[in-house]
């Protein structure tokens, strides 16, 4: 009667072993499901990758833009000062009634209140710019003032190839999305049939350290055959549900070429014509300088009026408005086809 203890060690190693078969290429057809996937989401990010490109550029224009306004506004407003300063004279000497000197200062002052409006929005252009680009707002040095500082615009080749649309990352994105959903049917149909697994151990024990050794091995090798006896038609619905994403998918990408193939055709329209409405704004332009140059010299002769000079000063002030727009078009326009081919026109297409 009494208690007694019994202690003792043991020591062993183990090595464990398992792969399995791919009979059917399920396992096959998950890798390229998931790999076409990855490709999928890295034309994800491309896609974003291009579209902040594309509108820091736009902001870069929009900046360049409103400083080509203010210094336009500034010349405007010297002129006027100028235009002001003789109906002062005239109108002291009895030349020019007092309707002719408050048109004159009218005019003046227009043209300084739209400076001020025009500096505020150069302002706001330069801030968004600089959140854009990951700056603090204000921080950024100063820009070019003009926008024919930009660097020059390339004419668009005729007959652009349609290759160019295979780099659009929006396309490949749809085009993996395809892929990857064919697999899963593949790897769903594959579902329905048994899986081959081996597995295998090989070890060995002993009471003391010193006594482990190779010899005495104690292994097995199994072989397992496992398939879907009775799930409900679970994996039958699997296959469906699979069939159905791809034909999605198919639809999708689809949509996206002829989507792709209409905002070619759309921005290959619009940079032709904003090109060839910036012509004529170039040559409505030269026309009215000539014109408002005219006026004042007459009306400093003396046989001119007023209202001439205020009449060709307004359509002067339209017309570089103007070519300050269709030069923003051109490049927007320049801008869409970019994305629209997805890269430069003139780079290699491989």
């Amino acid at each position: 009667i009494g208690r007694q203890e019994i202690e003792s060690t043991t020591y062993s190693y183990d090595f464990n072993v398992g792969w399995q078969a791919d009979l059917f290429g399920r396992l096959k057809r998950t890798q390229q499901s998931a790999w076409s996937s990855l490709l999928a989401e890295e034309s994800s990010r491309e896609a974003v990758v291009h579209s902040v490109v594309a509108s820091v550029v736009r902001a870069r224009v929009l900046v360049a833009t409103a400083a080509w306004a203010l210094d336009i506004n500034r010349q405007i407003t010297r002129s006027w000062e100028s235009t002001t300063r003789t109906v002062e004279r005239r109108y002291r000497a009895g030349i020019s009634g007092a309707v002719e000197l408050h048109l004159a200062r009218e005019n003046l002052a227009s043209a300084r209140a739209s400076e001020a409006v025009i500096e505020a929005q150069l302002e706001q252009a330069r801030l968004a710019l600089d959140v854009l680009v990951g700056r603090r707002p204000g921080s950024a040095e100063m820009l070019p003032n003009s926008l024919p500082q930009l660097p020059s615009l390339d004419p668009v080749p005729l007959g652009l190839p349609a290759a160019l649309l295979d780099r659009r990352p929006d396309l490949r994105q749809a085009e993996m999305q395809l892929a990857a959903s064919t697999y899963g049917v593949g790897a769903a149909i594959a579902n329905l049939y048994p899986d081959l697994s081996l597995t295998g151990s090989v070890g060995g024990n002993a009471d003391a350290i010193n006594d482990l050794n190779f010899s005495d091995l104690v292994y097995n090798i199994i072989a397992n055959l496992t398939g879907p006896i009775f799930t409900g038609g679970q994996r039958r619905a699997d296959v469906d549900a699979a069939r159905a994403r791809a034909e999605q998918a198919a639809a999708g990408y689809a949509g996206a070429v002829l989507n792709a193939l209409r905002e070619v055709e759309e921005a290959l329209v619009l940079s032709e014509s904003t090109v060839e409405a910036f012509n004529l704004t170039t040559e409505r332009v030269g026309e009215a300088r000539a014109a408002d140059r005219i006026a004042k010299q007459r009306y400093q002769r003396g046989v001119e009026t007023l209202l001439t000079v205020l009449e060709t000063e307004r359509r002067l002030r339209l017309a570089e408005q103007a070519i300050i727009t269709s030069t923003a078009e051109v490049w927007n326009a320049r801008i869409d086809l970019f994305l629209a081919l997805g890269g430069e026109w003139g780079s290699e297409t491989a």
